[in-house]
């Protein structure tokens, strides 16, 4: 059962990370995008799958989803950063490396994203530093604590 649920977890990273790819040119393809982030965030909580999602290649078209013109797309990106990397340090430092944190902080730090997109990054934020202290003085020195503080004043 387990060998049968790897297998169909594989098939179902490859489909979601070619259609991560796609060009946003339709409104097909930006739901393709939010279907599969939907069918990572299912899986990547449990830490072997979130390794094979690494392993394969799949965070590098999730980190560019944070970049997407649609805010469904980047706050399920930033969802899927945030549950993959919880209690998992080699995957937190893997996905610092590739510039997931300064996405999402400066994601967060945008006052005028929407209001998901921002509770979303600041939850993966939060997922990637904790227990780094690197990371965490990366996150209060770069934008992250000026809008925390902005945000507790308002």
């Amino acid at each position: 059962a387990m060998a049968e649920m790897l297998e169909n977890t594989t098939d179902v990273f490859v489909m979601s990370v070619e259609n991560l790819q796609l060009d946003e040119d339709s409104d097909e393809n930006v739901h393709l995008k939010i279907v599969a982030l939907e069918n990572i965030i299912e899986r990547v909580d449990h830490m072997d799958l979130a390794v094979g999602l690494r392993n394969m290649g799949g965070f590098r078209p999730v980190i560019s989803c944070l970049s997407s013109t649609n805010s469904s797309v980047r706050w399920k990106a930033a969802e899927v950063l945030a549950t993959s990397v919880q209690n998992h340090d080699e995957l937190q430092r893997d996905l610092v490396g590739m510039g997931a944190l300064e996405k999402v902080t400066k994601m967060y730090a945008n006052r005028s994203e929407d209001g998901m997109v921002r509770l979303k990054s600041l939850n993966a934020a939060s997922a990637l530093v904790r227990g780094n202290q690197t990371s965490e003085m990366w996150f209060l020195y770069n934008e992250g604590l000026g809008s925390l503080r902005a945000d507790i004043q308002v």
